[in-house]
């Protein structure tokens, strides 16, 4: 069985097929707590994985998740972290729910060409602009603007297509000289929402052909379990709503760091999803290297996302830390590739050319070795001969040998019986 995940700002909405009837869920979303950001992760999956334990019986083949496509790539991992804790399926990804809700059903599944998915909830909506080629072999997300909305003032939605979305869309083909480029109009929500939205999606977009699917505030959720069974997806690209910067050394600043874009063009250039793209390559003596030390290396990528995809008075366009890389020289290839993997949405490091997926950091046996017997050397008590066998060794240039890993672990576990006695 394939469960669809649909996490929105205010509620997660769940859709699976279970003995060829559909079952559909809605879980409030947990409020976060700026006061304890660390426990966020592990509050939403005791959240998960109760209702999971109360709903659904027997294992899962597959659970397809999506978020908001401006949502940032520390709080999509978060999610899809969770998403495979609680529900321990064996197979999870993500995909963009407007590329989702092309799957959603018969009426929307036929759709092709330029298409606009608007997406309501009580007090938030969100406009999907996508590209959808001839059969469906071919979905690119070109754009997903969030805007605040109050369903009880359809003017808010008016005001929205008149002052915003008709600029954004006309900067990429879908609004030209007064008029909609537009195939289909998709429109989503549950059934109060859409009742009040219908009269204004129809007066502003009356030469356009309006889907409005059943169980339309479900639609999403559904596309995604439907998407986990499809045997051939097809392709899929999207425009990722984020800048990468770099944080350097300043040539004319000492001691002072600055960002530096990557010349790698988010806010144009198409990516594959479940793809893996090379961002930049660094090497230790550019000024992307902020180490103090010589012999290792320490590198920063944060992503800040585009203006146009901000509400107003949101403060999201500050820059956030996505990658962090700390090593020795010689156990960092050098250039090192930065890759943004598309499948997970992480920040992945390694050889240039290289497919194998690596962690961040790379093991340095040596360099834990000296950090272990630094702080050994700090005990003001530890036995004189002791201490000065363990300065020789620290005084040592370049990575140990096993015999003086071995001498090392020695010493230590004598340090350790001293402390114990």
């Amino acid at each position: 069985m394939q469960v669809g995940i649909d996490f929105s700002h205010e509620a997660i909405k769940i859709a699976y097929c279970q003995n060829g009837e559909w079952q559909y869920h809605l879980i409030p979303q947990l409020q976060s707590n700026p006061r304890d950001k660390d426990g966020e992760e592990e509050r939403l999956v005791t959240h998960l994985a109760d209702w999971y334990s109360q709903s659904i019986t027997g294992p899962l083949e597959a659970a397809v998740v999506s978020c908001p496509h401006y949502w940032d790539m520390t709080r999509r991992q978060q999610i899809f972290r969770a998403v495979q804790k609680a529900f321990n399926c064996p197979v999870c990804y993500q995909v963009p729910g407007p590329m989702a809700a092309l799957w959603g059903s018969d009426s929307t599944s036929s759709v092709s060409g330029d298409v606009l998915i608007i997406y309501l909830e009580n007090n938030w909506a969100s406009f999907g602009l996508l590209t959808v080629s001839s059969m469906a072999k071919e979905i690119c997300l070109e754009s997903q603007l969030p805007a605040r909305y109050d369903k009880t003032q359809p003017h808010t939605l008016e005001n929205f297509i008149d002052n915003t979305l008709k600029t954004h869309a006309a900067q990429l083909g879908f609004y030209e000289a007064g008029q909609w480029i537009l195939d289909a109009v998709i429109l989503l929500g549950s059934p109060p929402v859409l009742d009040q939205a219908i009269p204004v999606v129809q007066s502003h977009f009356a030469d356009t052909k309006l889907v409005i699917p059943e169980k339309a505030e479900f639609h999403l959720a559904r596309g995604l379990a439907i998407g986990g069974q499809m045997k051939n997806l097809p392709r899929l690209r999207f425009i990722y709503p984020f800048e990468f910067l770099l944080e350097s050394l300043d040539s004319n600043k000492a001691n002072h760091h600055q960002l530096v874009s990557l010349p790698f063009d988010t806010g144009n250039l198409p990516l594959d999803l479940n793809s893996r793209s090379l961002l930049t390559m660094l090497t230790a003596d550019s000024n992307y290297n902020l180490a103090s030390e010589h012999n290792t290396v320490h590198y920063r990528l944060l992503e800040r996302r585009f203006s146009v995809y901000n509400c107003e008075n949101d403060a999201g366009t500050e820059p956030q830390l996505i990658w962090e890389f700390k090593a020795s020289r010689s156990h960092t290839p050098d250039p090192l590739g930065v890759y943004f993997n598309t499948q997970t949405f992480i920040i992945e490091s390694d050889l240039v050319g290289q497919h194998s997926k690596d962690k961040p950091e790379l093991p340095d046996i040596s360099h834990d070795y000296r950090q272990t017997g630094q702080r050994l050397l700090k005990i003001p008590f530890l036995e004189p001969r002791l201490k000065d066998d363990l300065q020789t060794l620290m005084d040592k240039p370049g990575d140990y040998s096993l015999e003086e890993q071995l001498e090392l672990t020695r010493l230590r576990l004598l340090a350790l019986l001293q402390l114990l006695q």
